[in-house]
């Protein structure tokens, strides 16, 4: 090397060291301290009102809002479900705090906070207390301009990784993961083996007739667990839960045609003879060649040959959610996100569709959400979105037979 190259090297060297020195001196100059004081109340009204938002759609828009209404944040929680506490009188929040205040840079930080919040149910008096945690970013355009919040994520829910822990110690064939989206927490379960899933269905289909919860579904089929699958006739949310839409397919029986133009029945979900799991948009004519063993459909793919699948125009952007997806080695991925809660107000698509991505799904398919989720394995409810029970009432169940 010659010493001229010697010397642009140790400039270069030099240069880099003092540009990282610069940068952290230039961090170190928002005080942490006086951050914490100016903006911890507006943390906690923060994670007060997105508890709150749960439960009665706090009027996070009047001129009291800690959000600002230029954000994207913003319009995410204007699109809203809102929740099945939405009718809920008696509640109260308690241990409002905030901790790990983190400098990222001279226009972000970030704080963690949390609060208790306790509901008293209206139909039977019970009480439940919710452990509200979410992870707040605030950002300023330039160090002269406001800081403002712009980003909000859910903190792990440590109730989450205790139960899947637990479940975990005491079953080795289905593995449980607690999962994380930007306002929600659920859970996603492996099933290592594909050949263990198939359709299981209420007896007969029609308006008039009563569908079947979960574990039922399970005891009549001796299955070792399940989740809730494709749409179904619910006009109002009243439905009984006995007529489903669209294709269905059980253990090699086909029992309904495939309609394909219908939103609610417009996604083929099912696997195939060599248990493959099949997602897609198909005509009625193309269903016989698919092979498939068993199957329903919905409205939405997510994951196509790995790749993610852009879904427009969705009406609803946080809520309750289920997915069914598989990875390249034929695992099932079964995807629960709690929603419309104090804790967690739920996932988009897109956020299904990225959980998916992340364990290595090749194919994967959004259910029928909202309150029909449920995730039951073993003779336990991991996760319900309808809280009165188990499940709804449901005409067909993606279930899970027993360790052969």
């Amino acid at each position: 090397m010659t010493i001229f190259r010697k010397w642009m090297l140790l400039l270069l060297v030099l240069c880099l060291a003092l540009s990282a020195f610069g940068g952290m001196a230039e961090t170190a100059t928002v005080d942490v301290s006086a951050l914490r004081e100016k903006y911890e109340e507006n943390a906690l009204n923060v994670v007060q009102a997105l508890a709150n938002y749960a439960c009665d759609n706090l009027n996070l828009y009047g001129n009291k809002s800690p959000f600002n209404r230029k954000t994207e944040l913003f319009e995410q929680l204007r699109k809203f479900d809102g929740g099945w506490f939405s009718k809920t009188r008696s509640r109260a929040v308690d241990n409002l705090k905030t901790d790990k205040w983190e400098v990222v840079s001279n226009t972000e930080f970030t704080v963690n906070a949390t609060c208790d919040f306790t509901i008293v149910y209206s139909y039977n008096r019970s009480s439940e207390t919710f452990h509200c945690g979410w992870k707040l970013t605030y950002r300023r355009a330039d160090v002269s301009s406001a800081w403002a919040l712009q980003d909000v994520n859910a903190l792990p829910n440590e109730s989450d990784a205790l139960k899947a822990a637990l479940y975990n110690s005491q079953h080795d064939d289905i593995t449980l993961y607690p999962v994380t989206t930007h306002f929600g927490t659920g859970y996603m379960a492996v099933l290592e083996d594909p050949s263990r899933m198939y359709v299981g269905t209420i007896p007969k289909f029609g308006a008039k007739i009563a569908g079947m919860r979960i574990d039922d579904l399970c005891a009549k089929y001796n299955a070792a667990g399940g989740m809730n699958g494709g749409g179904f006739e619910d006009a109002g949310g009243a439905g009984k839960g006995g007529k489903p839409f669209g294709l269905v397919i059980s253990q090699g029986t086909q029992l309904r045609q495939h309609t394909p133009n219908g939103e609610a029945s417009s996604v083929v979900i099912g696997f195939d003879e060599n248990d493959k799991l099949i997602v897609g948009k198909y005509k009625s004519n193309e269903i016989e060649g698919l092979k498939l063993r068993d199957a329903m459909a919905f409205n939405y793919a997510l994951v196509q040959d790995g790749a993610a699948v852009q879904n427009k125009n969705v009406k609803v952007a946080y809520t309750t959610r289920t997915a069914l997806g598989q990875d390249a080695d034929g695992r099932v991925l079964m995807l629960v996100i709690k929603g419309r809660e104090p804790d967690s107000l739920g996932a988009t698509l897109d956020e299904l569709t990225e959980i998916m991505l992340q364990f290595g799904a090749v194919n994967a398919a959004n259910l029928d959400g909202g309150t029909s989720t449920c995730l039951y394995l073993n003779g336990e409810s991991i996760y319900s979105g309808f809280r009165l029970d188990c499940s709804r009432s449901i005409p067909t169940a993606f279930l899970i037979a027993p360790v052969k």
